[in-house]
């Protein structure tokens, strides 16, 4: 009888420990894990700036018109001046007439083609000079549905040829496609900004564009994660100058997606957490 009470004693004993061993290792791991979400708590003051919100993208520069020049055919043809790929500025002579007279380019561009006759020959219909207009350009965006009724024809877009980003070219929307591409995840329509070359832009290059839809300027902004929710209710936490935080209901204005306006709820100069609340 007191053999079976000493294994008795000795198997309560043994879970015991066992039992001590696991809570010991528990609250470890919830202090460990307590002390680091502590670490994650960040206290920013609040502040002013601006928030802008617009729809990006990039695309192939292209002229905005292309054209075949026709010959006159009351004349005869003696020699090409040009080139093809060749840029010609305006009032520049692209071909010569045998009787001294010439064709002239009517704006900055590049001669595409051409199908000319032979020398003294006789210019008929059938011959051109294809040409490209290298000063009124154009990109083409694709705008998802979701973003299109913010985006109207004369609208302001900035233009950035990525041969150069330190300068900035203003154009405007002059085209929306009334015709979208479907998509599973979003229909899209084709776009087109147009503006005008300075001269430095090639016809062929690549360029980046902004069209910005909405902005907000010297307002309280904090970061998005700042904002909470419960409910319906937004708040963020304001720390005290005691450390105590307190959870304050807020209005949001517009957000780029990094930070977002608060139009009621805080002032300048306070300090939020996205922590927990020390109260």
């Amino acid at each position: 009888m007191k053999k079976k009470n000493s294994k008795l004693i000795l198997v309560v004993v043994v879970l015991l420990v066992i039992f001590a061993v696991m809570l010991y290792f528990y609250l470890r791991s919830e202090n460990n894990n307590s002390n680091a979400g502590a670490g994650n708590i960040q206290e920013v003051t609040v502040g002013t700036g601006n928030i802008e919100k617009a729809i990006t993208g990039s695309g192939e520069i292209l002229s905005s018109l292309v054209e075949k020049l026709e010959l006159n055919t009351y004349r005869y043809f003696k020699e090409m001046l040009v080139e093809q790929n060749q840029f010609v500025e305006k009032g520049e002579p692209i071909l010569k007439y045998t009787n001294g007279t010439y064709l002239y380019a009517p704006y900055d561009l590049v001669v595409k083609s051409f199908s000319v006759p032979e020398k003294d020959a006789a210019c008929r219909s059938m011959h051109y000079i294809e040409v490209v207009d290298t000063i009124n350009l154009m990109v083409t965006l694709d705008i998802d549905e979701s973003e299109l009724s913010q985006v109207q024809v004369g609208q302001d877009v900035y233009i950035t040829v990525n041969n150069d980003t330190e300068k900035t070219f203003t154009g405007k929307v002059s085209k929306i496609n009334e015709l979208g591409t479907y998509a599973a995840n979003g229909s899209k329509f084709t776009t087109t900004i147009s503006f005008e070359n300075d001269g430095s832009v090639k016809v062929g290059m690549s360029a980046s564009c902004k069209i910005t839809i909405d902005k907000v300027e010297n307002v309280i902004i904090v970061p998005v994660a700042a904002v909470q929710k419960q409910g319906t209710q937004k708040y963020v936490v304001v720390v005290n100058s005691d450390g105590i935080t307190k959870n304050v209901p807020v209005e949001t204005g517009l957000s780029n997606g990094t930070y977002v306006e608060i139009k009621s709820g805080l002032t300048i100069r306070r300090k939020y957490s996205n922590g927990s609340n020390k109260q």
